[in-house]
C-alpha cells in the first residue's frame, strides 16, 4: 500500500446520495434558511431518525429531548447540524472494518461524537461562530482512520500496524509509515473529495502538517489538536490525556481547569449513558 493507493482508493467513492447533495446546495448561499434546511432534512426520514438519535445523546448535554428537526437546527446551528448529516451520510457510505487500530466499530462511532461532544461543551464558550464548524469538523475528522483501515486490511500489514500500535508506538508516525500520510490528512482528501466546505479540507491538511495552514483555518487547528489529545483511538478522556490536552489549552491562553471540568462532564454522561 501507498499514499497513491490510498488516493485511488478515494477517487473511486461513489457521490453522496442526491437528498445530502441538496442539503449541501444549500451551504452555497452565505445564509443558509432555516426552513429550506429543515425541510430538505425532513424529506429523508431515514436521515431525520439518524440525526433525532444523534443530537439527543447524552454527550451533548441536553435534558430535555429534542423531537423536531427545526428545533435541533435552532438549538445547534445550521452548521453544526451539518456536521451531524455529513457523518451520517458518510459513515453509510462505509463498511466500517478498523481492526487495524485495534477498534470495533462502536468504540470507534463513541470516539467520533466524544470529540465532537467535547468541543462542543468547550469552545462554545470561547467562540460561538468558529465552535459551529469545529463541532462539526471534530464529529467526522477520524473518518480518514476508516480508509486506511480499509487499505491496511486488504494488504499484508495490517499485523505489524496493529503490533506497532499497541506497543505504544506514535499513531501519526506508524501511519506514515505504512502510507506516506496521517488519516488526519487523508480526511482532508475525502472532505475535498465530497465537494465540502473548505474549511473542513484545509483544517485536516494543516492538522499534522501546520505549515499547510492557511488563514482560513489556522484558528481551528489548536482546538482540534485539544480534543484530539483529550480523546483519540488509544486513550478516551482518561486522567494522562486530559491532563495532556490541559497543557494544550493553558498553551492556547485558555482556562485549563474549565476545560478539565467539561471533559469531566463529558465523561461522566457518556459513562452514565452507557450503565
Amino acid at each position: 500500500m501507498s499514499f497513491e493507493t490510498v488516493t485511488q482508493q478515494i477517487e473511486s467513492l461513489p457521490a453522496l446520495n442526491a437528498s445530502i447533495q441538496r442539503i449541501q446546495a444549500l451551504f452555497r448561499e452565505e445564509d443558509v434558511d432555516i426552513k429550506k434546511l429543515s425541510k430538505a432534512i425532513e424529506s429523508d426520514s431515514l436521515l431525520t431518525a439518524n440525526l433525532l438519535a444523534i443530537i439527543n445523546e447524552p454527550k451533548y448535554g441536553f435534558s430535555k429531548k429534542i423531537g423536531s428537526i427545526h428545533q435541533a437546527v435552532m438549538l445547534f446551528g445550521t452548521r453544526m447540524v451539518r456536521g451531524f448529516i455529513l457523518s451520517i451520510s458518510m459513515q453509510q457510505n462505509f463498511r466500517l472494518n478498523l481492526s487495524p487500530y485495534g477498534l470495533s466499530n462502536a468504540h470507534f462511532n463513541d470516539i467520533c461524537h466524544l470529540q465532537s461532544a467535547l468541543m462542543f461543551q468547550w469552545y462554545m464558550r470561547i467562540d460561538i461562530r468558529n465552535a459551529q464548524d469545529l463541532v462539526a469538523i471534530s464529529l467526522i475528522m477520524e473518518m480518514g482512520k476508516v480508509i486506511l483501515a480499509k487499505e491496511l486490511a486488504e494488504s499484508s500489514y495490517s499485523s505489524a500496524f496493529y503490533n506497532e500500535l499497541a506497543a505504544g508506538e506514535d499513531i501519526g508516525e506508524s501511519e506514515k509509515l505504512y502510507a506516506d500520510t496521517t488519516s488526519y490528512f487523508i480526511s482532508g482528501l475525502l472532505f475535498e473529495h465530497w465537494n465540502f466546505d473548505e474549511k473542513f479540507v484545509q483544517s485536516m491538511k494543516a492538522l499534522d502538517f501546520p505549515e499547510n495552514a492557511t488563514l482560513l483555518v489556522e484558528d481551528f487547528i489548536k482546538p482540534l489538536d485539544v480534543i484530539r489529545t483529550a480523546i483519540n483511538v488509544r486513550e478516551v478522556l482518561t486522567p494522562q490525556s486530559i491532563q495532556a490536552a490541559m497543557v494544550k489549552v493553558k498553551e492556547m491562553g485558555q482556562d485549563e481547569q474549565l476545560f478539565k471540568s467539561l471533559a469531566m462532564r463529558v465523561k461522566r454522561n457518556f459513562e452514565e449513558s452507557a450503565s
